[in-house]
């Protein structure tokens, strides 16, 4: 019995000596898409012992298991570095200010006070940098720190003081959209900004169930205002007003 235990523990020993690996995360410069990330993932699949590689294309990282027997740091920088010339992977650091600007589409500011407002909340936020608006074209662009906050955070932020956003971008095929929608509640909303972003020519989606509020940034090459309204019926949201 003595000798099937310790033979048990010694196994276990073994396996665990065999299975360990250890992390590493590095910085990209110049990976900025999905494409980016799967040629260099795609390129390290093919070497032995890399595993678990997931990437954070807002701080261009990218972390992976790796076993130390096998490959080292510098061969999977080599390897990345490899996949293009534009692709310069470097050791990541935590203290590191990654600077990255983030635009939202903010239908309901309407004056200089509004604008103070969204500044004033949106400047409590550790890692934001700066925060600058144009009341006239109803859009916020906020400069951040990607170590320390993610544009996501910036984006759920705004609806803790009642504004509800959709990402901006300043290209005139982008168009935007500003609902009411008496059905949201807490307990559909992320159920609606699932459907809606899976929908073709919507770009980005924002649900209040606090203000009953949709915010909707879409691609008028692909969907246009009233096929926009169609695609809300659709997803049974009771759209009321719109501005």
């Amino acid at each position: 019995m003595k000798t099937k235990v310790f033979t048990t523990l010694l196994f276990t020993m073994v396996m665990g000596i065999v299975c360990a690996q250890d992390n590493l995360q590095l910085r990209i410069e110049g990976m900025h898409c999905g494409g980016c990330a799967g040629r260099i993932k795609k390129a390290l699949a093919e070497v032995n012992s890399i595993s678990d590689i997931t990437v954070d294309l807002e701080k261009r990282t990218m972390a992976m298991n790796y076993d130390a027997a096998e490959v080292s740091p510098e061969s999977i920088k080599e390897t990345i570095a490899g996949v293009a010339e534009r692709y310069k992977p470097a050791d990541y650091d935590p203290e590191e200010v990654i600077t990255r600007t983030a635009a939202f589409k903010a239908a309901q500011m309407n004056c200089g006070n509004c604008l103070a407002k969204i500044k004033k909340n949106l400047g409590t936020i550790k890692g934001v940098l700066e925060i600058d608006g144009d009341v006239e074209n109803k859009s916020v662009t906020v400069t951040y720190d990607a170590n320390k906050v993610s544009s996501d955070d910036i984006k759920s932020k705004f609806g803790t003081f009642d504004y509800t956003v959709s990402r901006y971008w300043s290209n005139e095929i982008v168009k935007y959209a500003f609902y009411k929608a008496d059905n949201v509640t807490k307990d559909n909303a992320s159920e609606f900004e699932e459907k809606l972003s899976g929908e073709d020519g919507i770009l980005d989606v924002t649900v209040n169930p606090k203000s009953k509020d949709i915010s909707v940034s879409y691609n008028t090459n692909v969907i246009d205002e009233s096929g926009l309204k169609d695609c809300l019926a659709k997803n049974n949201c009771n759209v009321k007003s719109a501005n």
